[in-house]
């Protein structure tokens, strides 16, 4: 089994009967048509449907992070969905270097990634907007139209770093960010990297 099927049964298990409801309800007329969505029993079966539609894909779930987070399951945007990109991406890296054992950078740089993931995971929704703020009007570090965009900290880390404001070997930006929201408890999983 696809591991973005078993993304889809995953959310499937963890949904209750509601947030399928709720689902439906977002779903109706927009996204799949009224007669095609009735015929559905679970959520498992609409994310197919969207599947088949081309409006989820499997590297292109924005439609399902916006559906989880209007049914207010934000939960499994920030756990299961986020988790899935981290694993694909983590894939990816060694798929395009063979030699990825030979050469270091390529490991770091996942490993840096992951680090990432792991502190945007323990950042709370103020300290996001706090974290938004500080790296859109503060210090102007990413344009105020893309910041707004960005839903989760990793969003946010994962530009910073597309813009090399941050890097392996390069983390004072990111201990300062961490400082500026309070959450100097996060700096442990930084240290590593920033002497690499």
């Amino acid at each position: 089994m696809d591991r973005f099927n078993e993304l889809l049964i995953t959310l499937r298990d963890k949904m209750g009967k509601e947030d399928f409801l709720k689902l439906k309800e977002h779903c109706r007329d927009v996204h799949i048509p009224k007669g095609t969505l009735e015929k559905k029993k679970n959520s498992y079966e609409i994310f197919v449907c969207l599947k088949e539609l081309g409006k989820i894909k499997i590297d292109d779930t924005k439609l399902l992070e916006i559906l989880l987070e209007k049914i207010g399951r934000k939960d499994l945007v920030n756990t299961d969905v986020m988790q899935y990109h981290q694993r694909a991406r983590g894939e990816d890296c060694f798929t395009e270097g063979a030699s990825s054992s030979k050469n270091p950078e390529n490991l770091s740089e996942t490993e840096f990634k992951q680090m990432l993931f792991d502190i945007a995971k323990e950042i709370r929704e103020d300290e996001l907007k706090s974290l938004k703020d500080i790296c859109g009007d503060v210090h102007g570090l990413i344009p105020i139209g893309d910041i707004e965009k960005k839903e989760k900290a990793f969003d946010v880390f994962k530009c910073l770093l597309e813009v090399n404001k941050i890097s392996v070997g390069n983390t004072k930006l990111l201990e300062k960010l961490l400082k500026s929201i309070k959450r100097n408890d996060l700096l442990k999983f930084v240290s590593p990297f920033s002497s690499k």
